[in-house]
């Protein structure tokens, strides 16, 4: 009975030192795991704001038009060869389907990228070791009321993270970056507008294409609807617009809908679209187009032709008689 006590506490304390040990391994690496990071290094705040889980992960300021901020990234290399490292700060940019994303090293800088001032551009890490980069942050006089973004990006020197195609000569790199957004306070503007609504032909079925623009000073996350009536007014077709991305101020996004119309589907529709993006805050607009098939144009085209030859015979027939009879009077 006592050896099989003391197997069962042996057995209970290794289960106890197992989960302990995963316990430990899987907190140091969280942070990791999550921060931005390509396959051997990783990039993060060096410091973060428990109030506020994602500055773990992003920088998040609020900062007055001249002020002077001191910061830092951490760079952590995951393998166990030196790496050596570019790092350079970018604006950004919001995609054309609402994605953040990094502007490229060579486009000019006139918003955040533009205010930091890193302490090196390029950095050596030995195996698993890890460095604090300072930077400064420093806001213009002049900057804008509202939201500014930018980011840090690190891109690995050795050809591990670098592939040419021989073919066709295409340097592909891989890179990684860490978000920086930036609010200088004043008057809040929310302003959006659709610069563009359109329908398209695509394959089976037709795509409508939104255009919106932020007119405002801060990040915008649009939703709504999309609905088309008929030549009656009747609905035919309803579809929700989801909270995809955010528009940065002055940047535009596009939005497509697909719409499968029905064969039948046949004249005049007119599109509404809804687009809420504040509490409050909603804009509309509407599309007036046409649904003519090519088989309906084919008919009509055939049927026109033979109207154009039963008026041409019945012409050809009337004047025939009337020469006819003119001969005959004559006679």
């Amino acid at each position: 009975m006592k050896k099989r006590l003391l197997k069962v506490t042996t057995l209970s304390l290794m289960i106890i030192g197992a989960t302990s040990l995963l316990f430990v391994f899987f907190v140091s690496i969280s942070r990791q795991v999550l921060a931005a990071e390509m396959e051997d290094v990783a990039v993060y705040p060096a410091t973060w704001d428990e109030t506020n889980p994602l500055s773990k992960y992003w920088f998040i300021y609020s900062l007055q038009p001249g002020e002077i901020k001191e910061d830092a990234i951490e760079l952590a290399n995951l393998t166990k060869k030196q790496v050596s490292l570019d790092i350079y700060t970018v604006d950004a940019l919001t995609t054309k389907e609402g994605a953040f994303a990094l502007r490229n090293k060579n486009e000019p800088k006139k918003d955040t990228g533009a205010w930091i001032a890193l302490s090196t551009n390029e950095v050596n890490l030995g195996p698993q070791e890890v460095k604090v980069i300072p930077f400064t942050v420093v806001v213009p006089a002049n900057a804008d009321v509202g939201d500014h973004a930018g980011g840090i990006v690190v891109v690995q020197k050795e050809s591990s993270q670098q592939t040419i195609d021989q073919q066709f000569g295409v340097n592909v790199v891989t890179r990684v970056g860490v978000r920086i957004y930036a609010n200088i306070p004043g008057e809040i503007i929310r302003q959006l507008r659709i610069t563009n609504f359109i329908i398209e032909k695509r394959e089976n079925q037709r795509m409508f294409i939104l255009e919106l623009t932020n007119q405002g000073n801060v990040r915008l996350e649009p939703e709504g609807e999309l609905m088309v009536k008929n030549i009656f007014g009747k609905e035919i077709f309803d579809s929700v617009i989801e909270k995809r991305g955010e528009i940065f101020p002055k940047d535009t996004i596009s939005k497509e809908i697909p719409w499968r119309s029905k064969f039948y589907q046949i004249g005049r529709f007119v599109a509404q679209s809804n687009i809420i993006y504040g509490p409050g805050l909603a804009v509309s607009r509407y599309l007036i187009f046409w649904i003519i098939p090519w088989w309906l144009i084919a008919i009509i085209i055939i049927v026109l032709l033979i109207i154009i030859y039963l008026l041409n015979k019945k012409y050809r027939k009337n004047k025939k008689n009337k020469q006819q009879q003119k001969t005959v009077n004559f006679v």
